[in-house]
């Protein structure tokens, strides 16, 4: 519980930063006031019996949150179930609807009807048999429709044991593997009706991509064998579309104010346009690079957020079986991504090579998803090689992912930093900082931004983004390590929670934080820093939950709502007194 423990370190350096009276501020609490209750031996969370996160769950299932250890209470007052969207009974302010089906028994809290076709997110607060609190938060995607896919090769024959991927871009984390049987098939299940980018690879380095809507239909992905090196294609000359090889029935839109720069456009067509070049690599290269950016129609148009979710990929593949990838959509990259024209910044996308590499291959497509009224495109500004190593300015290695405009100052309400900028610079795979907290938690926040406050959103955005600041000198310095980032980063999280005014916020805002980061906090190092006391900022929170607790006992009311609120507060005050940090 990692997180959480920053977000106290933050405010203790709010209470001792601060030599006059504030927002934080509070009277010292008596020791009998902070004793810790003793937490008992079984402290449940919930598991998800009948789906799971990150997967294709099947709609309008029946679904169980079960304790990890023990029961749960089923007194009125201690649980309660928030959707947000529509299908709930009534809302508590942005919490969303309380989800009224939803049935509480100590095995579990049971959801018999399940969920319709889309992504679903829930927030839980309930209480064990022994009153241990559990706040969580779940995002679920759920679909019915089951579309088969079948892989054939550059003959048209189907080829089997290839692995698919079929990728939800336009909801964070959420995805299926499998691989194909002897007809080159395979059938994603459970799919929900939004764009679906489906990737196959092979062991030989081929591949075969394409962005789609899901359908009964059998999809057709064919795997592109590494074309052979162009004469025609060098890092080196200004050409523009000269060596590339275009696969579209509409012409290609050519960039004619840049040299080397293209556009490949949809142009009307309801499907994957893509394009392909080989390069010759020589011995002094060790990373090659394409700088391009996805532009859309569909975001001026007014279809952000909707099924109209058009898809982009580019790759680079080398000889020796290198190979890397980006694949995203319109709703994945989040519309923070675009500007008023619906054109993102640009991205590079980098591959280092082995010294017996002699030539790589670039890969690009784009697709109309669902209709093909709002066309959208990849421009490519150019390829090219570099002889520097990783780390170096940026004129002397101006592909480094660092010298991105993106990486030097990240935009708010994007969360690319981590998967652009940090993990392409230190390669830490998904146990690192960047994928493993930042990437992550940055996801969470955005995903769940509607239920906060108008103040608790900015305190989201202006956070989120100060960690990303924060990390931006850490990664450019030369001798940067996984470790020390992390470090770094970890550093950075209570200056960024205080500076962007966690005190000041309102207190239910301070429960959907705990909710949202509960189960991945008190962990490792940063507890340290979590020190001996909550702090003013803290007691001010558990004073103003247990006055609202106060409120809500004199009330008379027997509604569903007042229930799930008091459920809600009782959880938060219990939470803080038994996580209350100590040296």
């Amino acid at each position: 519980m990692r997180w959480l423990s920053l977000i106290f370190a933050a405010l203790a350096v709010r209470a001792t930063a601060n030599a006059v009276p504030d927002a934080c501020a509070a009277p010292a609490p008596s020791s009998s006031a902070t004793k810790t209750p003793t937490a008992p031996d079984c402290q449940p969370s919930l598991v998800i019996d009948g789906a799971a996160e990150g997967a294709f769950n099947k709609a309008n299932s029946p679904i169980i949150f079960k304790p990890s250890c023990g029961s749960l209470s089923t007194e009125k007052g201690t649980h309660a179930v928030f959707k947000q969207g529509p299908g709930g009974q009534e809302p508590l302010e942005e919490m969303g609807m309380l989800l009224s089906y939803a049935v509480v028994k100590p095995d579990g809290i049971h959801i018999q009807q399940g969920f319709d076709d889309g992504q679903v997110m829930l927030a839980i607060a309930a209480q064990s048999d022994n009153g241990f609190p559990i706040l969580e938060t779940f995002t679920l995607l759920f679909g019915a429709t089951d579309m088969p896919v079948q892989v054939i090769d550059e003959n048209g024959k189907p080829v089997s044991g290839i692995n698919v991927t079929a990728d939800s871009v336009a909801y964070y984390g959420s995805s299926s593997e499998l691989t194909t049987n002897d007809q080159g098939m395979v059938v994603f299940k459970n799919l929900p009706q939004t764009s679906i980018g489906l990737v196959a690879r092979s062991t030989d380095n081929r591949l075969g991509f394409t962005g789609v809507a899901p359908t009964t239909e059998t999809q057709i992905l064919r795997l592109l064998p590494l074309s052979p090196v162009s004469l025609n294609t060098d890092f080196r000359t200004n050409n523009g579309t000269t060596g590339w090889v275009f696969e579209t029935p509409k012409e290609v839109s050519i960039l004619n104010k840049r040299d080397q720069g293209f556009i490949l456009d949809t142009n009307g067509f309801k499907g994957m346009s893509t394009g392909h070049a080989e390069p010759k690599v020589y011995k002094f290269t060790k990373t090659v690079h394409i700088k391009y950016r996805f532009i859309t129609t569909e975001v001026p148009g007014g279809y952000f957020g909707t099924k109209y979710n058009d898809f982009y990929v580019v790759s680079i593949r080398s000889n020796m079986g290198d190979q890397t990838l980006d694949a995203n959509s319109m709703n994945g990259l989040g519309l923070g991504s675009f500007d008023g024209g619906g054109a993102t910044q640009f991205f590079d996308l980098q591959l280092p090579v082995h010294e017996d590499t002699t030539w790589v291959e670039f890969d690009i497509g784009v697709a109309n998803v669902a209709d093909a009224l709002f066309d959208s495109s990849i421009e490519v500004e150019s390829i090219g090689d570099l002889k520097c190593d990783q780390c170096g300015s940026c004129e002397t290695c101006p592909g480094n992912p660092t010298c991105q405009s993106t990486c030097q100052t990240p935009p708010r309400m994007t969360c690319d930093f981590y998967t652009r900028c940090a993990e392409p610079t230190l390669k830490c795979g998904s146990a690192g900082y960047a994928l493993r907290y930042g990437e992550k938690h940055c996801h969470r926040f955005s995903n769940w931004i509607n239920i906060f406050s108008t103040t608790g959103q900015k305190w989201v955005w202006d956070t989120m983004n100060c960690l990303q600041n924060s990390l931006v000198q850490p990664l450019i310095q030369c001798g940067t390590t996984c470790s020390s980032f992390e470090a770094a980063a970890f550093d950075s999280h209570p200056k960024c929670y205080a500076d962007s005014g966690v005190c000041a916020l309102p207190p239910l805002d301070y429960a959907k934080i705990i909710m949202l980061v509960n189960g991945d906090l008190f962990e490792g190092p940063a507890k340290k820093q979590a020190v001996d006391t909550l702090y003013a900022c803290a007691e001010k929170y558990k004073k103003a939950i247990s006055e609202t607790l106060g409120e809500l006992a004199e009330k008379t009311v027997d509604s569903a709502i007042y229930f799930a609120e008091k459920a809600l507060y009782e959880a938060a005050k219990k939470f803080l007194e038994y996580h209350k940090p100590s040296l």
